[in-house]
């Protein structure tokens, strides 16, 4: 690059104009002959438009910086405040639909649990009511429908016990 227009003897020692000179220095080495064709001021544009590229601003939060919050005090009347109450009931809206999830989610467990039950005791009261009538069967003679009807309810409940050792292993 030519001594005369070299961005580096007009640099600043500031951070943002040594990473300007790095970009373009990263430029002159994919292509030297890219800043010969121009001329001291162009070369400074180059400069100034790659220092204001790498001054990005980062911010990361529900509310701005605190010097945004004074620019937009100063342009809205009572700007700040306003943002401020906004802020706070966004907080307020999130929690309270936090708790109605964590709620929900406790209420869906409940019915499960519930439901989980009444199946076992309407589980058991079918099967000794089969059970029954199977040895009623077997007293009145019918042997073959006597037994079937007592070891089909024991054969599910076998069925059942082994199948939920089975899926809590898996678990």
């Amino acid at each position: 690059m030519d001594e005369s227009i070299n961005p580096e003897n007009k640099a600043s020692s500031d951070e943002q104009s040594q990473e300007a000179l790095k970009v373009i220095q990263a430029v002159e080495i994919i292509n030297p002959k890219l800043f010969q064709r121009l001329n001291r001021e162009e070369v400074q544009e180059i400069v100034k438009g790659v220092i204001s590229i790498t001054q990005v601003k980062s911010h990361s939060g529900p509310l701005p910086d605190p010097e945004d919050i004074i620019k937009y005090d100063s342009v809205i009347p009572n700007g700040a405040d306003r943002m401020m109450v906004m802020a706070e009931k966004s907080q307020l809206m999130a929690e309270k639909e936090q708790d109605f999830k964590h709620r929900r989610v406790e209420n869906l467990d409940k019915r499960k649990l519930n439901q989980s039950g009444l199946g076992q005791i309407f589980g058991f009261i079918i099967s000794v009511l089969v059970i029954g009538g199977g040895i009623y069967l077997l007293s009145i003679g019918q042997s073959i429908a006597g037994f079937a009807a007592i070891i089909t309810p024991i054969a599910g409940i076998i069925a059942a016990f082994v199948y939920t050792k089975n899926s809590e292993l898996k678990d």
